[in-house]
């Protein structure tokens, strides 16, 4: 029997608000991305946390990070 292996993309897209400096999002040299790229990327997943899992903590990350750039935004004015 061979084994076979499926390769698949799921596409989320996540709306940033326009007063949102990518940048800042970003952050320096990728340190707000890269964690979030880490802990949801494949070779490191937990086989018994569904991909909709993963994709549902990204997306919480996200939106954390957004909205922790909105109220340093808002200190600022």
């Amino acid at each position: 029997m061979q084994n076979s292996i499926r390769y698949t993309t799921i596409s989320t897209t996540i709306e940033i608000s326009k007063n949102v400096e990518i940048g800042r999002l970003i952050g320096r040299k990728g340190c707000n991305i890269k964690p979030i790229e880490k802990g949801t990327d494949y070779k490191y997943r937990d086989e018994n946390i569904s991909p909709w899992e993963w994709i549902n903590k990204a997306i919480f990350q996200v939106d954390k990070l957004l909205e922790d750039i909105e109220i340093r935004n808002r200190k600022k004015i």
